[in-house]
């Protein structure tokens, strides 16, 4: 575990999570054009490598972009940085040898309406929550977060095999 936080939180980002974010092309969304696309992909990198948050990549974004509004802007950036997270999340358990994960619901109180969970916090969405607990392999976690715009899902190592006791101790 301890490995794993190092890996994920303890560098500045991976390559591969500003390469995955730099290749990206947002054509496919409504009303944007090749030239927005570039300066959102800009802003979107910019941003990651500077270690910025979302609401501050959304504001460079709506400085950067023609016709984009802080609040498309923010769902874009927010949206955006999970995808590269999730997927750099993926190469880093890739590279500890970590042959399956588990997806793990990550709560965010703002977002949620449907009501506490048995911890306390804002249940998940109805799209994501029939995923909590699925086990999958790298490959087939590939690409599935975002699930939609917004989502705050993260992958976890899935534990699969180890005893209780030593799960507590680490």
């Amino acid at each position: 575990k301890m490995d794993f936080l190092r890996s994920a939180f303890g560098q500045p980002e991976s390559i591969e999570k500003v390469k995955m974010l730099a290749g990206r092309v947002f054509t496919e969304l409504k009303g944007v054009t090749e030239a927005m696309s570039q300066n959102l992909t800009r802003a979107l990198t910019d941003g990651l490598v500077q270690g910025k948050n979302p609401l501050a990549i959304a504001r460079d974004v709506v400085k950067q972009v023609d016709d984009i509004g802080i609040n498309r802007a923010r769902t874009i950036a927010r949206t955006e940085l999970i995808r590269s997270h999730a997927e750099g999340q993926l190469d880093a358990m890739g590279r500890l040898g970590v042959g399956k994960l588990n997806v793990m619901v990550e709560w965010i109180t703002s977002r949620s309406k449907t009501g506490l969970s048995a911890r306390g916090n804002l249940s998940p969405c109805e799209l994501c929550a029939p995923l909590a607990g699925v086990v999958l392999t790298l490959d087939e976690a590939k690409g599935l977060l975002p699930r939609h715009p917004s989502c705050v899902c993260s992958f976890s190592p899935a534990n699969l095999g180890e005893d209780r006791e030593r799960q507590t101790r680490d």
